[in-house]
């Protein structure tokens, strides 16, 4: 459902892999990178929390991104860590978001 609503908003869309761990999307406009989302069914257990942080922080370090988001089923909190804020949000809040953004035919 994200890649088909990234798909919709006509987002440059791709996945970027670092350290033998992949980014879900790299969004990019006009091919420099804008946006890094992971996507999630809960981030709860610590072990998956830990490992979606690491490889978000590590990927914006590397492309020097701070628009960062995990997507999930229904957690929505803000993560801080190390200078970097991670938007955490239920998918179906942020598909009504970015409904609410589409243009008005």
């Amino acid at each position: 459902m994200v890649f088909l609503e990234l798909l919709r908003k006509g987002k440059e869309i791709y996945y970027f892999k670092i350290d033998n761990n992949e980014v879900d999307f790299l969004i990019t406009k006009k091919g420099r990178p804008e946006q890094l989302i992971q996507v999630s069914d809960n981030i709860e257990d610590k072990k998956t929390k830990e490992r979606e942080i690491r490889v978000l922080m590590t990927a914006s370090k590397e492309l020097n991104i701070k628009n960062c988001l995990i997507l999930t089923d229904g957690q929505k909190f803000d993560i801080h860590e190390d200078g970097l804020k991670i938007n955490v949000l239920p998918l179906w809040k942020w598909l009504l978001e970015q409904r609410s953004e589409a243009p008005r035919l």
